[in-house]
């Protein structure tokens, strides 16, 4: 409901603390996860992309094969792809 073209507008649906990070749902569906070494991983729900923000570096977004080419990235998503799978195993 309510109009005022605020229709974009992204919000934290869930959240979850674990021991190496913070993972957020968001109302778009994608997941954000934000390591407490100051590095962050987006998974995109609608797009094969991840972005990812290595401390003190800019954020990029990467396709799966790049994400495969980076072994810093791609070992977060994996582990961000392990607690995914494991918050779907225990709500379903």
């Amino acid at each position: 409901g309510g109009g005022g073209g605020g229709g974009d507008f992204v919000y934290v649906r869930k959240w979850m603390r674990t021991r190496h990070s913070v993972i957020f749902r968001l109302s778009n569906n994608n997941f954000q996860v934000n390591f407490f070494d100051d590095t962050e991983v987006m998974v995109w729900a609608d797009k094969k992309l991840v972005t990812y923000k290595a401390k003190k570096k800019p954020r990029a977004t990467y396709d799966p094969a790049q994400v495969l080419a980076s072994p810093d990235v791609s070992k977060r998503v994996k582990y961000v792809r392990d607690i995914l799978a494991q918050l779907v195993a225990t709500m379903s």
